[in-house]
């Protein structure tokens, strides 16, 4: 069973909203927190989500919101590389914090090796594979039946330009998993 954390700043349960509910993966820092911070800077609603402590991942980002904005805030703790089970349990809890999920970005991924492919061996290129490829797919494959039911919804996948080009010696890794 997945490790959940969730901070809820007010109210309880789902409630209708007419702005967008957006679940972001690997939302603690860089594009995943700057997306999190826009949205709900447009008023819309946000899941963030993140693996290890989402309350401590969290600090920036709640503190760089307002009270409004921390309002239609909620963060999780999702590890994309768990088990399918575990992404669908998580999943479901999303959607019972405001009753949906319009917006998936799936942006949570890893990186950083450098050097040659055959130095890394096959964990490297499964770990990849594991959290940038099929973590994405779980994400979606857990969301997306609710998208259908209403017929809406939105998939939006980030992904690397390191994987068409490059300047480091890791076009095999980086080609794989992104």
């Amino acid at each position: 069973m997945a490790d959940v954390t969730s901070i809820q700043t007010s109210g309880s349960g789902p409630s209708p909203t007419p702005s967008k509910v957006w679940l972001i993966t690997g939302a603690s820092s860089g594009l995943g927190l700057a997306l999190a911070q826009r949205a709900l800077a447009r008023g819309e609603h946000v899941i963030a989500t993140a693996r290890g402590d989402a309350p401590a991942r969290f600090a920036e980002l709640v503190a760089s919101v307002s009270d409004g904005e921390r309002a239609r805030l909620r963060v999780m703790q999702l590890d994309v590389a768990a088990p399918y089970a575990e992404i669908a349990h998580v999943a479901q809890e999303a959607v019972a914090v405001w009753g949906r999920v319009d917006v998936v970005v799936c942006n949570a991924g890893v990186g950083g090796f450098r050097g040659v492919s055959e130095e890394f061996g096959r964990d490297v290129f499964l770990d990849h594979m594991r959290v940038n490829f099929l973590g994405a797919v779980n994400v979606i494959n857990a969301l997306l039946p609710q998208m259908r039911a209403r017929r809406d919804g939105a998939v939006l996948i980030v992904g690397s330009r390191t994987a068409y080009r490059n300047e480091i010696a890791v076009r095999p890794v980086a080609s794989c998993a992104r």
